[in-house]
C-alpha cells in the first residue's frame, strides 16, 4: 500500500500541503462534478469543525441524547482518520479507500445544516438553499450514474469486449484451439499495475474469469503483450500446436503455423 499510495501517505513526516489537500479531498470527493466537489469540500470541512466544537460543548454540558452520541461517534471516527493520516498510517484523497467515512461525513453535515436552520435570518436561508442543492445533487447523481453506466462509450466498449471474447472462447473450445490474448481484454484496467508484481495486468487470467471459459476443457491461454509481433510468439509455442486463436478482446482470428 505504501508503494502504490505513497503520494497520499504522510510517512515522511508532517507535510502541511499534503495534510490540507487530504483533509479537503476527504470531503470534496463525496461530491460528483465541479460544483459539488467544491460544495462538499467546503461544507464538509466547515461541518467537521462545527462537529468538533459541538461535541466539546455537549461533553461540557453533559448532553448524552441519541443525536449528540451519533454526532460524537461521527466526529471521533473522522478524527481517528485524521490522526492515522498524520502519523503516516493511512492515505487520504482516494474515494475507494475513504468510502467508509461517507456515513460520518453525511451525519456531521446534516447536524450542521440542522443547527443553521434553528438560527434566524441568513443562517436559516442558507440552510434551506444548501439542503435543496444537496437533494438536487443526490437525485441527479442517481439518475445520471445509472444512465451513463448503460449508455456511455466506456460501457459500450466493455460490452463489445465481453461479447467478442465470449464468442472467441466458445470457438476455441469447440475447435480445441489455444488462445493468445493481449492485456486489452482487461480494458480499462489493462494499464493497472499487477501488484505485488511490477508488470501490468496480463490478459490470460482475465479471460479465464469469463463464465464461458470451462477449466475442464483444458484450453490453454497464453498472455502476450501485443499483436504486432504475433508470429514471434507463435514460434515459441509447443511444436504440436498447429493453429491458435489470437486477439485483443475486441477482435480475434485463427492463425495457422
Amino acid at each position: 500500500m505504501h508503494q502504490f499510495w505513497g503520494h497520499l501517505i504522510m510517512d515522511k513526516g508532517f507535510n502541511p500541503r499534503l495534510f490540507f489537500s487530504g483533509f479537503y479531498n476527504l470531503f470534496a470527493e463525496v461530491g460528483a462534478g465541479v460544483v459539488y466537489w467544491y460544495l462538499f469540500g467546503i461544507l464538509g470541512s466547515i461541518s467537521f469543525l462545527s462537529g468538533v466544537t459541538g461535541c466539546v460543548n455537549n461533553i461540557r454540558k453533559g448532553n448524552n441524547n441519541e443525536r449528540d452520541l451519533v454526532l460524537l461517534y461521527s466526529t471521533l471516527l473522522l478524527l481517528v482518520v485524521m490522526i492515522l493520516f498524520i502519523s503516516g498510517k493511512f492515505p487520504l484523497g482516494e474515494p475507494r479507500l475513504n468510502a467508509f467515512a461517507i456515513p460520518s461525513i453525511a451525519v456531521i453535515m446534516i447536524c450542521f445544516l440542522d443547527r443553521l436552520s434553528t438560527e434566524r435570518g441568513a443562517g436559516r436561508i442558507l440552510s434551506k438553499v444548501l439542503s435543496i442543492m444537496l437533494y438536487i445533487g443526490v437525485t441527479g447523481n442517481i439518475y445520471t450514474t445509472f444512465y451513463a453506466s448503460v449508455t456511455g462509450p466506456e460501457y459500450t466498449r466493455k460490452m463489445e469486449i465481453y461479447r467478442s471474447t465470449e464468442k472467441a472462447i466458445l470457438l476455441a473450445q469447440s475447435k480445441n484451439l489455444p488462445i493468445l490474448i493481449t492485456p486489452e481484454v482487461a480494458w480499462p484496467y489493462n494499464k493497472t499495475l499487477n501488484y505485488p508484481f511490477k508488470n501490468t495486468v496480463p490478459g490470460d487470467w482475465v479471460l479465464k474469469t469469463f463464465p464461458s471459459y470451462h477449466f475442464g476443457d483444458n484450453i490453454p491461454v497464453y498472455a502476450i503483450p501485443d499483436l504486432v509481433t504475433l508470429d514471434e510468439y507463435i514460434k515459441h509455442l509447443p511444436i504440436y500446436i498447429t493453429s491458435v486463436l489470437a486477439g485483443d478482446g475486441r477482435s480475434f482470428q485463427i492463425i495457422y503455423r
